[in-house]
């Protein structure tokens, strides 16, 4: 007996079989009415007989007694058809009376002729009841080989524990068995195909152990579908299939119903046939159809369907598409065959080129790679779709030639300004062939092209334009002509530096400076940077020009500085820069002080010059006079005195701050009058009364230098004094007292002191 798999069920040690009823008799002389309380008391029914089998069951219990007994039976006086009904309320579609029933009363039973009788629902008879309730509301689903029960328990036992028995047997007996489960519901697996299941489900009383009457359903398990459908032959319009045998079905007859239909252009029919293969015929080669293939039973079960989509002869893949070459390879693809998205197929690649060679291959997608290819010839490619099941479409074909493959990345080994150099990589595959390669170049702006070949993967280029954009193209070239696809790279040569620099002028913190056009860039738009640097102070900075000249500021004063000057473009090109090195000036010495001025010397002190102070630095001294007379000299530090001047001459002197290299300072100057030497000795020429003739000697080392006399006088007797001025070397005095003794001071003036 081949057992069911249980799922969702409790197993109890309990062992009993559900077909049959459990009895006992309750003991006691009791009516009809309180034999059925006695009954319900103990969670049980009187005993019903609703069919044969239940009848010769209580029969085989209660012939080994004698006596009569109350059954669960009694006359509906309330129901307007007046029948007998059950105490379950099941009426009495099964009877077995001694006599046949008149009037109303209550049933009992006669254990010595084994019939029933009508009695007094009053008498006082033994009675015998039966456990427990059965369950209600038994339903089954059915789903292939799996069958789902699942009930109701007796709302007389919701408080009472309990559980359930079930039994199973099929219409061949070849499956049967029970189980026991405290659920309301159980899933049986497995189940033979095409077969009649009878599942009986009864309750039992979990302290008692007596089991109720059997509620029972029936349920056919449909056959299983047959195997995987093949597509074997396809002949002008006849279309021959087979299919595998439907699992667990050898031995019970069986036929198949084989339908089809093509929507596209409503073409449909079906056919029965008792073996796993069929020709149909007068189908239509362009259309998509559905094959479905049912099991069929004579008892009108049928299984779910095996089903197939397929073209009878398939579509052709779409365009072929040539990819990339490497390595003697190359790829292709091509697009889905219309239609085919959910039929399961592969394809059937062949190639062959001029040269007699021929391949085949497959590949279960789009797309493929070719091995092998040979150069410098055609290839004719086709490509076939063919259905897992069998059938093949036309080809979709295209032919190829294979040119030599492109060279590698191309590199920039340098860039100038009126030149490039290039190396590439070696072309993939190409071992073994001979090539060189071919480079052109073009500039769109100039109009300016060119080409040059070369043996090997690098080349140097001359005579460009400098700042311009240029696009090289580098081609594989074999002997025999062909050529590949190029590779390209694009890039600016640099643009040219600027013309020499010039200085406009230097001052102590700024700097003026132009320079010559850069050669080639008239009409290239272009700007210039330029960076300049102070190593000793460590002073930097950088500024742009749009014009070929600039003048920066704020520098250090007496400070060297490298000036570099780049010709820049708006794509960013540099030029290799042009430079110049200079000093700026260093500052000027401070205002200039007159320490003391002597008839023939001057003592001056000056300022330190600004930001100098750590700058090795002298200062140069130059001074002369309105009479030619001039000289020079140099301080450490910031004061001198300067001897051997004229006296009573006015000298300019100019201090100027000098550096080691020999930088200069703008001078800082002054103006100064020497003292005057005094008059030579007075000589009194003549005396009168009232008036008095003097002369004196000229001032030593005053000749050329002009100059006057200041004379004055003065009496201290009579307080009589007065001055006069003269150009000459003697003067004469009047309107003096006579008599009276004077004092007459003679000085030399300096020409600004002649007017005081």
């Amino acid at each position: 007996m081949k057992k069911a798999v249980l799922f969702l069920a409790v197993a109890l040690t309990v062992s009993v079989d559900c077909t049959l009823k459990e009895f006992f008799q309750t003991g006691l002389l009791l009516n009809w009415t309180e034999s059925v309380e006695a009954c319900r008391q103990n969670v049980t029914e009187l005993v019903t007989m609703q069919s044969e089998e239940e009848y010769q069951e209580f029969w085989s219990y209660i012939n080994l007694y004698e006596g009569l007994y109350w059954i669960g039976l009694q006359f509906n006086s309330i129901n307007s058809n007046n029948t007998w009904e059950w105490v379950n309320g099941n009426p009495t579609t099964y009877s077995h009376w001694d006599v046949p029933p008149t009037g109303a009363g209550c049933g009992a039973f006669n254990s010595s002729s084994g019939g029933w009788f009508i009695d007094n629902c009053s008498s006082k008879l033994m009675s015998v009841c039966q456990a427990p309730y059965p369950v209600t509301g038994l339903t089954a689903v059915s789903m292939e080989n799996t069958v789902s029960l699942s009930w109701s328990s007796p709302s007389q036992l919701y408080d009472v524990p309990h559980f359930f028995i079930i039994t199973y047997s099929n219409s061949n007996s070849d499956d049967e068995g029970s189980i026991n489960t405290t659920s309301n519901s159980i899933v049986f697996s497995n189940l033979s195909p095409g077969r009649q299941y009878v599942f009986k489900v009864c309750t039992t009383e979990n302290n008692t152990f007596p089991w109720s009457q059997p509620t029972s359903t029936s349920v056919y398990i449909n056959p299983p579908p047959p195997g995987k459908i093949l597509l074997h032959t396809v002949e002008n319009d006849l279309v021959s299939l087979s299919w595998g045998n439907p699992v667990g079905m050898d031995e019970i007859p069986h036929s198949f119903n084989v339908s089809y239909s093509c929507s596209l252009l409503g073409h449909y029919g079906w056919t029965t046939t008792p073996y796993n293969s069929t020709t149909l015929s007068n189908m239509k080669m362009d259309c998509k159809y559905v094959f479905n293939v049912t099991t069929m039973q004579d008892n009108g079960g049928k299984s779910t369907p095996a089903s197939i989509s397929l073209y009878i002869i398939p579509p052709p893949p779409g365009k072929i598409i040539l990819g990339a070459t490497e390595s003697n390879t190359v790829s292709l693809s091509w697009g889905s065959p219309v239609g085919m998205d959910d039929i399961p197929h592969s394809f059937i690649i062949s190639y062959s080129n001029s040269l007699d060679h021929y391949n085949c291959t497959t590949a279960p997608s789009n797309s493929t790679n070719i091995f092998n290819i040979k150069l410098d010839c055609t290839y004719t490619v086709n490509v076939t779709t063919v259905q897992d099941i069998g059938g093949q479409s036309t080809p979709t074909s295209m032919s190829f030639y294979i040119e030599p493959s492109p060279p590698g990345e191309i590199r920039i080994d340098s860039v100038g300004n009126d030149s490039v150099s290039l190396s590439w990589g070696r072309p993939v595959g190409m071992d073994g062939f001979q090539y060189s390669f071919n480079i052109t170049y073009s500039c769109s702006f100039w109009g300016h092209s060119g080409s040059t070949s070369a043996p090997s993967n690098s080349t140097v280029i001359s005579k460009l334009r400098p700042g311009s954009e240029y696009v090289f193209n580098i081609t594989t070239v074999q002997d025999t002509g062909s050529q590949s696809t190029p590779a390209s790279i694009t890039l600016y040569t640099k643009p040219s530096s600027p013309g020499e620099i010039m200085i406009v002028f230097v001052a102590s913190d700024s700097v003026s400076l132009s320079w010559g056009y850069s050669v080639g860039m008239e009409d290239i738009l272009h700007s210039f940077n330029i960076t300049y640097f102070s190593s000793f102070w460590g002073h930097h900075g950088w500024t742009t020009a749009l014009s070929n000249s600039i003048t920066i500021s704020n520098l250090r004063a007496g400070s060297k500085y490298v000036f570099n000057i780049t010709t820049v473009q708006d794509n960013g090109g540099h030029s290799t820069p042009a430079s110049i090195s200079l000093f700026t000036k260093p500052s000027s010495p401070g205002e200039i002080m007159i320490i003391s001025v002597e008839i023939d010397s001057v003592s001056l002190s000056w300022g330190n010059p600004v930001d100098m102070d750590e700058i090795p630095h002298n200062f140069n001294i130059s001074y002369c006079s309105f009479w030619g007379h001039h000289g020079w000299t140099t301080a450490l530090s910031n004061s001198i005195t300067i001897s051997n001047l004229r006296a009573g001459s006015e000298y300019i002197f100019n201090v100027t701050t000098v550096q080691d290299n020999g930088g200069q300072s703008t001078p800082t100057s002054m103006s100064l009058y020497l003292d005057p030497s005094p008059p030579g000795a007075i000589s009194v020429d003549f005396v009168g009364s009232d008036s008095v003739s003097l002369s004196w000697g000229s001032p030593v080392s005053m000749d050329g230098v002009q100059y006057s006399f200041n004379i004055t006088y003065s009496c201290v007797f009579w307080g009589h004094s007065g001055s006069t001025i003269t150009p000459s070397n003697s003067i004469v005095i009047s309107t003096l007292n006579s008599g009276s003794e004077y004092i007459f001071n003679i000085t030399t003036l300096k020409p600004q002191d002649t007017f005081l």
